[in-house]
């Protein structure tokens, strides 16, 4: 009787623990993200200028004369897409579009990013549509701007699709069954030859027509349609990237406004391979209340003229009202002569402060350089200013105590300036500082004030205290640069520092990286992992109580969190490594650290000795790099890193957390990771689990 009772009352208590677990592992999950929907309708508003069948597959276009630019049109099509073996022109109007399928080879990697999307049997047949466009700023130059989709990204790849290509003399989109796939931003318009004409190939275009000008697109609010990676990027904002095969997170910027974090990032599809290499960026706009819950709003900058392409700004708030400050990079299209920066140099030097230009008065000129937008509804939708007020290109406007306004500028200017108002008088009142650094911003926290650089600069300063000199924190090994871009630092709602940047894997883009600041009272910053955007762990790949020696573990997953417990055994050399060895060939990555000189580093070989960004490593690029100090490792500390895989990277993310003081962050380009190897060297790891994310 009491060993029935004793083994009742031992089931209660491992029910009792296995309900609690569950209850707890419940009680964490995924951030998710509200994202807008990409359907659209396009209303037939007027009749199309021209109809092909099968039956009837050519014929003319009569909608101008010879050397006429076509200011906008639209084209709707239906297409079967079985079986593509050889390339074939879908549609063409020669010397205008050019509509072609395709297979594309899975190896190359190209701007496009289309070997993120292969078919069940490896293979990648894509759909691509080469609009020819004529430069009105290089007059002769005549260019192909490509457009295209592979078709695994699509619901049913192999069926009869609509597609429609949409010029709207600003975009060049593809929407297939009205899911917008792919854009790009013009330069040039497409001309009109004698007698055009245009044809399809009937085997695979029911009907096709065509309208000039082109209609309007409308959201469709009811779309449930999305691309294959709308489920992924709907799910955890942590690596985050848009949900499309070729996008990217460019600058961030952020803010906390009215109970929400604001963040701003410039879309890049193309790793800045957009508007013919101008990068064609503009400001994507997400929000939270409590970091878990996402939503993702209307873009708060959107590119409405040919000359427009934008750079990093700050978001800030005056009069009551959340604004947004960003650059104009005109001249990445224009020659300076043919921007209205000339104009604003001239008033600069003239009357010793900045004047206010608007879009519409710049004697033909096309503007550049400093403008902003405002929230006129709490931060939900933004309106230009159609203003220039500056000619830096990436300017940082913040808002100082006595409610005036500063700027911290660089790119095509530089210095310290402030105003009274937004619209002109700014006025230089520090010439030399910031020294140098690009997209830089300041921020404060505690009895300190700092200046971020963009890239590998970090400056620090005693508040209030404007006779003592800004200290460089980089030459004091005192910085948190851990491999991400452009990091932009905000105050939550509740005190904490937030950090948010990209990591660089397509040229000058990446996915999105958030961590925690971890402020200490000599101005030193360390970072952590911010906990309500830690990937939810699932399954269990392995535990070890214990490991004391070299040891691998094979793994069954791609993606995953990994955490131990670092016991150093006090002797002169303490080193542990982790090794992320390749599923096939490659290079590995290695996370080594030195507990005796507190210093850990990323590399492809172990026993390689890798520089810090004091010793003139530029660690935003994200590959081999080392970080040194702010980590106590004398004593036990807990280690997490997390590995995450995704079809679009061509690779891998490494996020790390050192003792709760220090984050690195790195991508791997083409590392597949199928094995981990433990490397200790007069130290022990303890609780060692590793499971899938």
């Amino acid at each position: 009787m009491r060993k029935s009772l004793l083994i009742f009352l031992a089931a209660i208590f491992f029910i009792g623990i296995s309900f609690l677990s569950v209850s707890c592992a419940r009680s964490v999950r995924e951030t998710t993200v509200d994202l807008r929907p990409q359907g659209f309708i396009f209303q037939e508003t007027s009749y199309p200028v021209s109809t092909l069948t099968s039956g009837n597959p050519g014929g003319e276009l009569a909608i101008g004369k010879e050397g006429e630019k076509i200011g906008s049109f639209t084209t709707r099509f239906t297409v079967t897409t079985a079986s593509i073996q050889e390339p074939y022109t879908v549609l063409r109007i020669p010397g205008i579009l050019e509509v072609i399928l395709r297979q594309h080879d899975p190896s190359v990697w190209d701007p496009q990013n289309y070997p993120a999307c292969p078919m069940p049997d490896g293979t990648l047949p894509v759909l691509e549509a080469a609009l020819t466009l004529h430069s009105e700023v290089n007059p002769g130059e005549v260019r192909d701007m490509v457009v295209g989709v592979p078709l695994a990204y699509l619901e049913q790849p192999e069926a009869v699709h609509e597609v429609t290509l949409d010029f709207t003399g600003v975009r060049w989109s593809m929407y297939v069954d009205g899911i917008l796939c792919d854009n790009d931003f013009t330069l040039g318009y497409p001309v009109l030859s004698e007698g055009q004409k245009w044809n399809v190939l009937p085997s695979v275009v029911e009907k096709a027509s065509i309208w000039v000008p082109g209609l309007e697109a409308i959201p469709d609010e009811e779309s449930t349609g999305w691309g294959r990676f709308a489920e992924s990027a709907a799910n955890g904002i942590q690596y985050w990237v848009p949900p499309f095969y070729n996008a990217w997170v460019g600058d961030v910027s952020a803010c906390w406004y009215e109970g929400r974090y604001h963040l701003f990032y410039l879309f890049d599809r193309r790793g800045h391979g957009s508007k013919f290499g101008r990068g064609g960026h503009y400001f994507e706009h997400l929000s939270t209340a409590d970091f878990r819950n996402w939503k993702e709003h209307e873009a708060a900058t959107p590119i409405e003229e040919q000359w427009e392409t934008f750079g990093t700004g700050t978001p800030f708030t005056y009069g009551g009202k959340l604004c947004l400050s960003y650059g104009l990079h005109t001249t990445r299209i224009f020659p300076e002569d043919k921007t209205n920066l000339p104009e604003q140099k001239e008033y600069l030097a003239g009357h010793g402060e900045t004047g206010c230009f608007s879009y519409d008065a710049s004697e033909g000129n096309v503007p550049a350089g400093t403008t902003w937008s405002v929230s006129e509804d709490g931060g939900e939708t933004f309106v230009k200013s159609r203003m220039t007020v500056h000619p830096c290109e990436n300017p940082s406007i913040f808002v100082k105590e006595d409610g005036s306004l500063g700027m911290l500028a660089n790119y095509r200017a530089k210095g310290t300036w402030e105003s009274d108002r937004l619209e002109g008088g700014w006025r230089c009142i520090d010439p030399d500082f910031p020294p140098g650094g690009d997209c830089t911003f300041l921020f404060s926290c505690g009895d300190w004030e700092y200046v971020v650089g963009g890239f590998v600069s970090i400056w620090k300063h005693p508040a209030g205290r404007e006779d003592l000199p800004w200290q460089d924190m980089v030459a004091n090994s005192e910085g948190f640069y851990d491999g991400t871009s452009v990091p932009s630092v905000t105050t939550s709602g509740d005190g904490r520092l937030i950090s948010a940047g990209w990591l660089k894997m397509r040229n000058w883009a990446g996915a999105l990286v958030i961590h925690e600041l971890v402020p200490r009272p000599d101005g030193s910053i360390g970072s952590k992992w911010m906990e309500e955007i830690v990937p939810v762990t699932r399954r269990n790949i392995f535990k070890e109580k214990k490991i004391s020696s070299e040891k691998t573990f094979p793994l069954e997953a791609r993606s995953f969190i990994l955490e131990f417990e670092v016991e150093p055994a006090g002797n002169e050399t303490t080193r542990c490594s982790i090794g992320f060895l390749p599923e096939g060939g490659g290079d590995s990555c290695y996370l080594g650290m030195d507990l005796s000189s507190s210093r850990a580093q990323y590399s492809t070989d172990p026993s390689s000795s890798e520089k810090t960004l004091a010793e003139g490593c530029k660690i935003h690029s994200a590959g081999d790099y080392a970080v040194k100090g702010g980590m106590r490792l004398d004593r036990p500390f807990k280690v997490r890193i997390a590995v995450k895989s995704d079809p679009r990277f061509n690779g891998c993310i490494i996020d790390t957390e050192i003792a709760g003081e220090r984050t690195m962050v790195t991508y791997r380009r083409g590392l597949d990771v199928g094995m981990l190897l433990f490397t200790l060297d007069g130290c022990t790891l303890r609780q060692v689990k590793c499971n899938e994310i």
